[in-house]
């Protein structure tokens, strides 16, 4: 009897300073749930981005990852986009060699013409991706590219109610040092204990080792686990609209978000929309005292409440039917 061969995964992303850790989280998300139908899973970096140094998967750092694809890969093989540099050209390329691809996208605007799109924001909508009518399209919460303790969490969300402590995480990188910036209107403002969520990258790390005390903390590098059971100490969060604010949400929390770049945007306006935690807006030019001034006053359970049915359908399942079409 004939065996068919499974296929193999290639994930074409990014990860460093600038870029930060969002697009290999919600990579390896996917790649985790989906794991059971390859072969192989390769990652594949940008020589840039080798100061991440990824070891969930194999991975290589190549000048040229779209030629690395193509030389090691076969048709029927599978490739994961998601990097803002990759262009339509690239896809027709992988395409052309009969590769499936499945793009993974924040902007519908700027959605690329692959077999399958993945865009998990919970307000993300069909007439949105008009220009790709031939795509098939995996929308909205159903399809959240989480990792597992969040989607656990989830399935038993958090009913306690802490009653202090606030979480600031914006970013593994954070280059404006905003972290900085709202730490000291906590400290203004009388709040504590104050947990700082931070990388290996942030080239800020000296000085925020310096404003630790009893009642401010530092976290460098938390995985999951340890991120939600954090999430689950305190009552507040300020998070980047990043896949965190999503994950956040999975957990419960009485959440502060707002964006620092333009595919950020679309979170904090959903945030908004459902009423799931304050939008900040603009992180650089918010004023930081009124937005935890406004944060404190939040009512923490009509927000975890909408959060929870905002989130609810979230099922890594989901991403496996997709994979039968394809093989």
């Amino acid at each position: 009897m004939h065996v068919l061969q499974r296929p193999d995964l290639f994930v074409i992303t990014t990860g460093n300073p600038s870029v930060g850790l969002g697009h290999v989280n919600r990579c390896t998300s996917i790649s985790d749930s989906i794991r059971q139908y390859f072969t192989h899973i390769c990652f594949v970096f940008n020589k840039t981005d080798e100061s991440l140094q990824y070891g969930h998967f194999p991975c290589v750092y190549n000048t040229d990852r779209l030629s690395f694809v193509l030389q090691q890969s076969k048709p029927g093989d599978h490739v994961i986009l998601d990097d803002y540099a990759l262009t339509k050209e690239d896809v027709h390329q992988l395409q052309a060699h009969g590769l499936w691809t499945i793009g993974i996208n924040d902007i519908p605007a700027d959605a690329l013409p692959c077999n399958v799109i993945i865009n998990h924001l919970p307000a993300a909508e069909k007439n949105g991706f008009d220009h790709l009518p031939e795509t098939r399209l995996l929308l909205g919460s159903a399809y959240l590219m989480l990792r597992k303790p969040f989607l656990d969490a989830l399935k038993n969300h958090h009913q306690t109610s802490p009653q202090s402590g606030l979480i600031i995480a914006l970013g593994g990188t954070d280059p404006e040092q905003l972290t900085e910036k709202f730490l000291q209107a906590a400290i203004e403002l009388g709040i504590a204990p104050v947990h700082l969520v931070t990388s290996h990258l942030n080239n800020r790390l000296p000085a925020l080792r310096e404003r630790c005390n009893e009642a401010i903390h530092l976290h460098i590098g938390l995985n999951a686990d340890e991120m939600v059971a954090l999430i689950q100490s305190c009552k507040f969060s300020l998070l980047t609209a990043s896949t965190l604010t999503l994950e956040a949400m999975c957990v419960g929390s009485c959440i502060a978000t707002g964006y620092t770049h333009e595919n950020q945007k679309m979170i904090a306006a959903t945030c908004e929309k459902y009423q799931t935690a304050l939008n900040a807006g603009d992180l650089h030019t918010a004023n930081a005292l009124d937005v935890l001034s406004q944060l404190i006053l939040m009512n923490a359970d009509e927000l975890k409440m909408n959060q929870y049915n905002l989130m609810k359908a979230a099922d890594p399942e989901n991403f496996k039917n997709l994979l039968k079409d394809s093989f």
